[in-house]
Parts: C-alpha cells; sequence; structure tokens
C-alpha cells in the first residue's frame, strides 16, 4: 500500500477551508444594527414636510406663516430633548442661508418667517425646513417652496393697486 504524499494534508485543508467559506456565505450576513426596536422592527423614520404655504403662494410679509408635519419625531424646544431619540426642533431657512442661518428656530408645527432678515423683503423666496435634534444633528429636511412676498399695506388708503 503507498503511503499519502505530502500534498495530500495541503489538499485536505483547501478542502476545508473552501467548505467553511461556502457555509459562511450560505448564513448570509449578520444583523448588527444597534437601534432594532422590539421583534427587530426599525424606529419610524422622521419626516418633515411644509404644506402651507404651496409651491407659488403669495403672502405677506407680517403675516406667512409656514406649517409643517413632522412624522416620527417629537417637536420640543432646542435644546430640551434630553438625548430623547426621535426628538428636535423646526430651523426654518428663507433662500438658503441669506436670511438667517436659521431664519427662526421652533418647536411649533406652526411657524412664523421673519422676512424682516432678508435684505430684500418683497419678491420671490424659498423656504426649507430642517428637523435637528440637540447635537444640531439632521434628522429629515422638507422639501423646498417658492413663494412670493409683498409687504404689509399699512397706510390705510384706497390705493387700489392690490393684485391679490
Amino acid at each position: 500500500m503507498r503511503r499519502a504524499g505530502p500534498n495530500v494534508a495541503s489538499v485536505r485543508f483547501q478542502r476545508t477551508s473552501v467548505c467553511a467559506a461556502i457555509a459562511a456565505v450560505a448564513c448570509g450576513p449578520i444583523d448588527q444594527s444597534a437601534d432594532a426596536g422590539v421583534g427587530g422592527a426599525s424606529p419610524p423614520r422622521a419626516d418633515v414636510r411644509i404644506v402651507s404655504p404651496a409651491d407659488g403662494d403669495k403672502c405677506s410679509a407680517d403675516n406667512c406663516g409656514i406649517s409643517v408635519a413632522v412624522s416620527g419625531a417629537t417637536l420640543a424646544a432646542a435644546g430640551r430633548c434630553g438625548g430623547a431619540q426621535g426628538c428636535g426642533h423646526i430651523d426654518l431657512y428663507i433662500d438658503g442661508t441669506a436670511c438667517g442661518s436659521p431664519n427662526v428656530q421652533s418647536s411649533s408645527d406652526n411657524i412664523a418667517a421673519n422676512f424682516g432678515r432678508c435684505a430684500k423683503i418683497e419678491g420671490k423666496h424659498t423656504v426649507m425646513c430642517e428637523l435637528r435634534n440637540d447635537n444640531g444633528a439632521l434628522l429629515a429636511r422638507s422639501q423646498e417652496v417658492r413663494i412670493e412676498v409683498k409687504k404689509a399695506d399699512h397706510h390705510g388708503g384706497e390705493g387700489g393697486d392690490d393684485d391679490d
């Protein structure tokens, strides 16, 4: 009977390695997500969207409220979340950072935009909201909405030039 050569051990080692690799791939990746909730369900993703004014709307500079819908998160004043997950405040931006960075911070879903911080109050502007946690991390960003802003008419006359 012939004795096994020195390559037999090498072939057996390679065969064992290949089998182990196939078994590891067949089992699939190991889920290492630390934020999975009960039963492996992920927490709801935070979302914020501007519901009013609508894209293309006109509003008065002194009365142009921005209404947002927030889901998957709780609103609180900046610095008041106490480390709670899914908690944050709204940062409102007008024309990017041209009218303040942010223009206004709010813990409400109804926000009073401050167009007085803009170099040019009247005219076309773009508004956008961000939901941020106490550390400033972005949780969600809204769509951009284009609006046209007019100065308030405080003179009380019969100008007749109101085109609304």
